[in-house]
């Protein structure tokens, strides 16, 4: 049996991407992880058909800074060539990995498929010297790669634009299909009304999600909306703090990935924010929590991202607002409220049996055996 290792530049405890990409390689191949290690991260109680192993990057002792970035990635590097040097494939997960890839591949003759996750050389706000440092990497090694692999299809027009690489395979960081059983876990948690419509935001609290806008929007509009905000990040206390001064704000830590979509479930709509102008990663994004909603069968009120939209609308399982527009997400909220429901959970359904983890891995196992 062939031998794919996939390597990824993090602990992998988020990185469901990864997990289900291994999950699905192991069906025809031997796979491997090459992560890195992590105390605070532990996978021993978990019973995968791969291997998992975590790199120990002892530079991490000398803390932060350029040069010392530049030493701890050097030091995985190493590390992790020694491993993956008898692989047959080489699943290279974002632009960090592909120089790494394309060594090993120079020193043995394999094969490497390129994972971008999202346009690498702008992820969020940055500066022009660090966008042509990353363009200058991904033009340099990206020709070496065997196939190409994106998450967006926006990206993947990006991609041909700018390297002129044709024949990426779009691959959607969407959940298996789940069935789910609605339930009233966020009313019984916090003693809310059943005749009050439950919105949930679901992910990361940091900037770029049209968090102000958003918790803005319910601290002025009360009458029959409640926001459930659930994740984690650096706005944390803020969330906090609005919920313990907002009746109809509510704040819930994050559940582990594979609970999300059963608590989401017991909320009745999903807002998957997003501010545009910021990036090109931001203006196309197709966060998880997008995927989760309609898993989880929630109509999802989103921000006029042409990403989002293309599936909101080819589906028609929920509305549109305009982040910068003033007034334009309470009316979205309302819009979808006054929606016929059962009308929604059908749309939702064509939606969940096209777009799901059993259809993209179609996609991946395609692209190993083309």
């Amino acid at each position: 049996m062939k031998k794919v290792s996939v390597i990824v530049h993090n602990n992998l405890f988020y990185d469901s991407r990864v997990l289900k990409t291994a999950h699905s390689l192991s069906k025809k191949f031997e796979v491997e992880i090459v992560c890195l290690f992590d105390e605070e991260v532990n996978f021993k109680k978990k019973n995968y058909n791969f291997q998992i192993k975590r790199l120990k990057i002892k530079s991490n002792k000398l803390g932060k800074g350029l040069i010392i970035n530049l030493i701890k990635y050097f030091e995985f590097t190493y590390k992790s060539l020694k491993i993956i040097h008898s692989s047959d494939y080489i699943h290279a997960n974002d632009l960090p990995m592909l120089p790494i890839a394309i060594m090993s591949k120079l020193l043995k003759r394999k094969r490497v498929i390129y994972d971008a996750h999202e346009w690498e050389i702008e992820q969020g706000p940055t500066t022009r010297l660090k966008v042509f440092i990353g363009w200058l990497v991904e033009k340099t090694f990206i020709g070496f790669a065997d196939k190409h692999i994106c998450a967006g299809y926006m990206t993947q027009k990006q991609y041909e634009k700018v390297y002129g690489v044709k024949g990426f395979e779009v691959v959607l960081n969407v959940p298996n299909f789940t069935t789910v059983k609605k339930h009233n876990y966020f009313r019984e948690k916090f003693g809310i009304e059943e005749e009050r419509k439950l919105f949930l935001f679901s992910g990361l609290f940091t900037g770029g999600r049209d968090l102000e806008n958003i918790t803005d929007t319910f601290c002025k509009h009360k009458e029959g909306i409640d926001l459930i905000l659930l994740g984690f990040g650096p706005m944390t206390e803020e969330m906090k703090q609005l919920s313990e001064e907002h009746s109809n704000i509510h704040y819930h830590p994050a559940v582990p990935p594979e609970k999300v979509i059963d608590v989401a479930s017991s909320a009745d709509y999903g807002i998957a924010g997003g501010e545009p102008g910021i990036c090109f990663s931001f203006d196309n994004m197709l966060p998880n929590k997008f995927f989760t909603y309609f898993m989880a069968e929630l109509p999802i009120v989103c921000p006029s991202l042409p990403e989002m939209e293309r599936i909101i609308r080819k589906y028609d399982i929920g509305s549109i607002y305009h982040p910068k527009k003033e007034g334009s997400l309470i009316k979205a909220i309302r819009e979808i409220i006054n929606h016929n429901d059962d009308d929604f959970k059908i749309s939702i359904l064509k939606c969940k049996e096209d777009i799901n983890w059993e259809n993209q891995e179609k996609k991946i196992l395609q692209v190993y055996s083309s």
